[in-house]
């Protein structure tokens, strides 16, 4: 009887210590939770980082499972690195980084049995053998809560909490891919214009794990399920491409007016495809792109060529894994043979900058009808239009009552020879317009709007009077089309020299889709062609117009 009292005391014991480990880490198994894995990499010296990303069970988060592998990085020597990971997360992204490379970043998940997990049944099986040993009677008062109640929860103990998975020994990591820097002798070159067809809006694709992702076995979807799109920012992945650009050497950064004319090639990108991939909570994107190369003053298509890219993983949804397969593609883009042939080149400029394409005499714009000249700022907004070129709006200044509107050259993304536009206008009327004349040199276009009537058009003044600190207004369309034909105030700022050329600097607040718009006086004259700005988180206030005295010299027009 003493012993039997002695076993249930012990047991008793054994119970609040088990419940006291329980509560810290679940099962006994997880006094094991970690394992050792070896990450195998291509190259040595390969910086990689853990990141640690979905907890088993929210509710038996601790210090040790949130923190142990935060901001962990490693170093691979001889092409390996050994680390520890925590078996009770449930999946962990391995991100590689090496200068001179694309980083990579890659998910693992918990994909082999835990062996462990099986110590956890010897708990109830001890138990249940001692009961057996010390012959407890039915009639004992304490038979049931020890040999029913007890098991049970021990069983539900063990079976449900804690893995019952856990990582394999060694994972193999993809290869890292060289950046392609620009060599000594290369051509400089600047990204124009980035479009995204209509496929943007294409449904997301799930899959279950990496298995059925490479066998093409999306996961069942029910009717009313929904997964949020990624958004193919255009503006922001152009900004982020050419900043990779002057990173990588082929864009000039000793002045910020270097690239208007330093003669770089312009390269634009049109994204035919995409396709977002999700398993679980981690998200690549698949793109299929169409890159051309043009000549400095645009008007010559040199090479086009076709990549697909795929992202690497990344844990959250759409920006960094569009970025990310847009930098790639770049990469891709700038590694082909005949762009790498026609950078090494030496450009020769043409004779002339200007390209014409409609020969017609434009003599209205030499004689202006004084009827439908612009004389107030009320009649300068009647006067700028907003132009519209496939997923591309910008700003543009009529400058003749018959319908010549004037714009920046660098706006344009498709061969000038056939790039028709829309043109939509202060009432809300919409024409088409054709192209008619470009100089590159000027960044300046010319289209004729196709559509007859009468237009109310500006005077471009040549006096060259212009002072500083004089009263400015800047009329263009901001960031949205139903944003058009938005008028800030400014005064002249300052008059910037590059090269043989003139911009006028004033602080008149603009922003994407004003370029092409006007610089006009409070009497609505047109002083200048709205061009460039700076941007940045501590830049406010500085935009650049071209002179309106320029527009003759660089299209061959009698303005007056």
């Amino acid at each position: 009887m003493q012993r039997r009292l002695f076993s249930k005391k012990l047991f008793f014991l054994f119970i609040i210590l088990y419940a006291m480990l329980l509560s810290e880490s679940c099962t006994i198994g997880m006094m094991f939770n970690t394992r050792r894995v070896t990450f195998n990499t291509v190259l040595d010296s390969t910086i990689i980082g853990i990141i640690p990303g979905e907890i088993g069970n929210i509710k038996k988060r601790n210090a040790h499972n949130s923190s142990l592998y935060a901001d962990q990085t490693r170093m691979s020597v001889h092409k390996k690195s050994i680390d520890t990971l925590t078996t009770n997360i449930r999946n962990y992204t391995i991100v590689q980084n090496k200068k001179g490379y694309l980083p990579s970043s890659t998910p693992i998940k918990r994909t082999r049995f835990n062996g462990l997990k099986i110590i956890d049944f010897a708990i109830p099986a001890a138990y249940i053998m001692a009961l057996t040993n010390m012959k407890v009677s039915p009639d004992d008062p304490s038979f049931y809560p020890i040999t029913i109640y007890y098991p049970i929860f021990g069983l539900w103990a063990n079976l449900l909490p804690g893995p019952w998975v856990t990582y394999k020994g060694k994972f193999m990591l993809p290869a890292l891919i060289p950046i392609k820097y620009r060599e000594d002798g290369e051509n400089r070159v600047y990204i124009k214009s980035l479009t995204v067809d209509s496929v943007n809006s294409l449904v997301p694709q799930e899959y279950s794990n990496l298995s059925s992702f490479k066998r093409h076995e999306p996961k069942y979807r029910p009717k009313n399920y929904h997964l949020g799109n990624t958004s193919v920012a255009k503006s922001d992945i152009k900004d982020s491409l050419n900043h990779l650009l002057k990173k990588w050497g082929y864009i000039d950064t000793t002045s910020f007016f270097v690239r208007l004319y330093s003669g770089s090639y312009l390269a634009t990108c049109e994204v035919k495809s995409h396709a977002d991939i999700y398993i679980g909570r981690s998200d690549c994107v698949i793109m299929n792109c169409m890159w051309s190369l043009y000549t400095p003053e645009g008007d010559k298509k040199l090479v086009e060529y076709s990549t697909c890219d795929t992202s690497s993983w990344f844990s959250a949804y759409g920006a960094e894994a569009t970025t990310d397969v847009m930098v790639r593609s770049l990469n891709n883009f700038l590694k082909n043979q005949d762009a790498v042939r026609l950078l090494k080149e030496k450009y020769v400029p043409p004779t002339t900058p200007v390209k014409i394409i409609d020969t017609t005499v434009v003599t209205s714009i030499i004689k202006p009808t004084a009827a439908d000249s612009v004389k107030s700022l009320s009649e300068a907004l009647e006067a700028v239009v907003t132009i519209k070129q496939k997923d591309v709006f910008f700003s543009g200044c009529i400058i003749s009552s018959d319908g010549y509107v004037l714009t920046n050259a660098h706006l344009l993304n498709t061969d000038v020879d056939n790039a028709d536009v829309y043109v939509h206008f202060s009432d809300g009327d919409s024409a088409t317009a054709k192209f008619v004349k470009i100089n590159s040199v000027y960044d300046m276009a010319l289209y004729k709007i196709n559509k007859g009537g009468r237009y109310k058009s500006f005077s471009p003044d040549t006096s060259r009077a212009l002072r500083l600190g004089d009263e400015i207004y800047a009329i263009g369309t901001a960031q949205d089309l139903d944003l058009r034909q938005t008028m800030t105030k400014g005064i002249v700022s300052a008059k910037r020299k590059i090269k043989d050329k003139t911009l006028i600097q004033f602080d008149a607040s603009i922003n994407r889709g004003s370029s092409g718009g006007a610089l006009v006086t409070k009497n609505g004259h047109l002083i200048g062609i709205i061009n460039t700005r700076l941007v940045g988180d501590n830049i406010q206030g500085i935009g650049f117009a071209i002179p309106a005295y320029y527009i003759n010299e660089a299209l061959g027009l009698g303005t007056n």
